[in-house]
């Protein structure tokens, strides 16, 4: 249980990281 949260969390700031990126370059 404990590491499908974490690998939920770590997928999710993936997430925001890329969207961050890809608003910097527009």
């Amino acid at each position: 249980m404990a590491f499908l949260l974490f690998f939920a969390m770590n997928r999710l700031i993936c997430h925001l990281c890329v969207n961050l990126v890809v608003y910097r370059r527009l």
